[in-house]
């Protein structure tokens, strides 16, 4: 009978430790990113994506030229604060560009896609039902931002990212169905 619940126990907890927390998954949804990962995005950079917690899921997506820090906060189940800020490496490090997007997921329903690369790393989206609005960053007020005409990028694969809407809007944002 012990082993029994000890076994139980295991997976119950092995289960739960590899379930993505809404943060995690915002971030996929937004951007393909997963912690550890490696991944060939637009124009053929190699970009390694580490995840970091410290009350927000924070992302650092670099190459040897740039390097993009990437915050999701959630504000409530269906919003999130989305700060991006984009830092040339060479010759010195400068900002390029920073926004925070408010970005509330409570009527998204579906990826609507513009341009997906052939081999799965990357995809420009706009999302049906997504409302956001766009700021200055607060730490770089002056930097360039809000130039998200042609959509948002994500680095990730497109099947994917939409599970990963789909996971979202089960487990942690159910909002409306239309």
């Amino acid at each position: 009978m012990k082993f029994y619940i000890a076994a139980l126990t295991f997976l119950v907890s092995a289960s739960s430790a590899s379930a993505q927390s809404a943060e995690e998954t915002v971030a996929y949804i937004m951007i393909g990113a997963e912690g550890g990962t490696s991944t060939q995005v637009f124009g053929g950079a190699s970009w390694k994506m580490m995840l970091s917690w410290k009350g927000v899921a924070r992302y650092f997506i670099r190459d040897e030229n740039q390097v993009e820090e990437i915050n999701i906060q959630k504000v409530s189940d269906c919003q999130y604060l989305y700060e991006q800020s984009l830092f040339y490496l060479k010759p010195t490090r400068k900002i390029f560009k920073a926004s925070q997007y408010e970005l509330n997921f409570r009527n998204a329903r579906e990826y609507d896609i513009s341009n997906e690369q052939p081999d799965g790393n990357g995809f420009i989206f706009r999302m049906k039902g997504l409302d956001f609005q766009c700021h200055p960053h607060p730490d770089h007020p002056d930097a360039i931002s809000c130039d998200n005409q042609i959509g948002f990028i994500n680095a990730g694969d497109a099947n994917r990212a939409r599970g990963a809407l789909k996971y979202f809007k089960e487990k942690f944002c159910p909002g409306k169905a239309f």
